[in-house]
């Protein structure tokens, strides 16, 4: 003979059963919407977030790419004064040099008169200058700079036997 364990009753089971669905329901319904506020949250912080950020970088390139305006450079006795004006990635401009008696400039540009006219063409990508500058026609090299400060172009000239020779020009305000 055997002995059957006592049964608590299907409906019982049933009630606990139910009981216990709705609880982790219930459980489960609440870490849903923490998680749906929470995404919203972060979603919402990184959209701010991008925003504010592509739109300090523009800036900051922006400012740092504009080359229009009157810049000034000096080296080996060489002063150069020219007025920039730039639309879009290009540049042109003209101004004035003079070339000091005792100067020592090398790259080719000994034949340079004591002064004379100057003129700039070239373009800017990404803070990088590609130009070259005419010297009262006798001498034109090519030019090269980064913007190393919204104000200031640190660049050389390209010479075939000498190498870069340095011409720092920086904006007037």
């Amino acid at each position: 003979m055997r002995i059957r364990p006592r049964s608590t009753g299907g409906a019982a089971r049933a009630g606990r059963s139910a009981f216990l669905a709705d609880k982790r329901m219930s459980i489960l319904k609440r870490s849903v919407k923490l998680s749906r506020k929470k995404f919203g949250l972060l979603l919402t912080s990184a959209m701010l977030a991008l925003i504010v950020g592509c739109r300090t970088a523009s800036s900051s390139q922006a400012r740092a790419e504009v080359l229009t305006g009157t810049w000034r450079g000096t080296n080996g006795g060489l002063n150069v004064t020219t007025e920039l004006q730039q639309l879009g990635d290009s540049v042109t401009g003209s101004g004035n040099f003079q070339v000091a008696a005792n100067a020592s400039l090398g790259c080719g540009g000994e034949s340079l008169p004591a002064s004379g006219s100057v003129k700039m063409t070239g373009h800017l990508a990404s803070g990088e200058f590609h130009g070259r500058m005419n010297f009262a026609n006798v001498w034109s090299p090519p030019y090269l700079g980064v913007m190393t400060a919204p104000d200031t172009l640190t660049g050389h000239f390209m010479s075939v036997d000498r190498g870069g020779c340095p011409l720092l020009l920086v904006r007037q305000r």
